[in-house]
């Protein structure tokens, strides 16, 4: 019986997942490009030396302004190999935010479970909040950074949990 409730509850997540996946990639090329999201692109095209500078150039053809920009470089060398490999779509562009705003709905299951003894329906709600979040939708839609960081700062989280807390409660 406890297997059977194990295999059901895999299957949940399983299936919370896929809706994360499915809601995300679901009009995900429907929109326009915005300043942001262009400004993503256009580091993203960059060599190498110019990605880690975090320099913005840019041009109107007559002026030119170089601007720094706040944003550290790992999400813009993702995007770098995304753009290379799948092309420079809107839906291309966006799939990397997809990708850390599903791969973060596992991870939210696996966080809570690990704060909350036998917290299988804890891990369940958290995913499930965040596979239907529409706030966490909308910037799964977006190429920029938003996910990625949401997905690492989780994963720190997660890692100190498994690090600290829990070596804590083996030494007590």
């Amino acid at each position: 019986l406890k297997a059977v409730a194990r295999g059901m509850k895999r299957w949940l997540l399983v299936v919370l997942i896929l809706l994360a996946f499915g809601r995300g990639v679901s009009g995900l090329g429907a929109k326009s490009l915005w300043w942001d999201e262009s400004l993503s692109l256009h580091r993203a095209q960059q060599d190498l030396p110019t990605i880690l500078s975090n320099q913005i150039n840019l041009t109107d053809s007559i002026q030119q302004v170089i601007t720094i920009d706040n944003h550290p470089p790992s999400y813009f060398l993702l995007l770098g190999l995304d753009v290379r490999i799948l092309g420079k779509s809107e839906f291309a562009l966006r799939f990397l935010s997809l990708i850390f705003a599903v791969l973060t709905v596992p991870l939210l299951y696996a966080t809570a479970r690990r704060l909350i003894p036998r917290g299988h329906v804890a891990g369940l709600a958290a995913a499930a909040l965040g596979s239907l979040s529409p706030m966490y939708l909308w910037y799964g839609q977006e190429a920029r950074m938003y996910t990625m960081v949401a997905f690492l700062s989780l994963l720190s989280f997660y890692l100190y949990i498994r690090a600290f807390l829990e070596s804590n409660r083996s030494r007590a």
